[in-house]
């Protein structure tokens, strides 16, 4: 069963929603509690076995960006490319859905959210966004 995020259908593996909110799947050892994304079979930390799936990467914060002038057939140049760093501890490499202009006025640190990537009326993927009230 296709899990939908507010009437749109999550056709995307890597996002879950938990109580009406969209977010990463993320998994956490139970051995050590160290958090992971993506999936792994064997805990980063201390090589256990023992992985559950939980939601994670709701929120973040900007870590540094680059700027891609050049874009694989689909995206248009230029992309805001950033290392985020999860609320819950892990690092992940997102598109931020904003503007090389806007950038110019962003710091590290500055708050992000998940946000999701919608095509032909279903959810196909995620990037990072400010959040709601932190305009650029």
């Amino acid at each position: 069963m296709m899990i939908e995020f507010e009437g749109f259908p999550v056709a995307d593996n890597q996002l879950t929603v938990k109580e009406g909110q969209l977010y990463l799947k993320g998994y956490r050892c139970r051995d050590c509690g160290h958090v992971m994304f993506p999936a792994a079979e064997l805990c980063l930390n201390c090589s256990g076995e023992q992985i559950e799936e939980g939601p994670i990467g709701r929120d973040g914060e900007l870590v540094e960006y680059t700027i891609s002038y050049t874009a694989p057939e689909g995206y248009e140049a230029p992309l805001v490319q950033a290392l985020v760093r999860l609320k819950e501890g892990p690092e992940v490499f997102a598109l931020l859905d904003t503007t090389e202009q806007e950038m110019k006025t962003t710091e590290a640190g500055a708050p992000l959210r998940l946000i999701p990537v919608v095509d032909d009326g279903r959810i196909v993927g995620w990037r990072f966004g400010r959040k709601k009230g932190m305009g650029l």
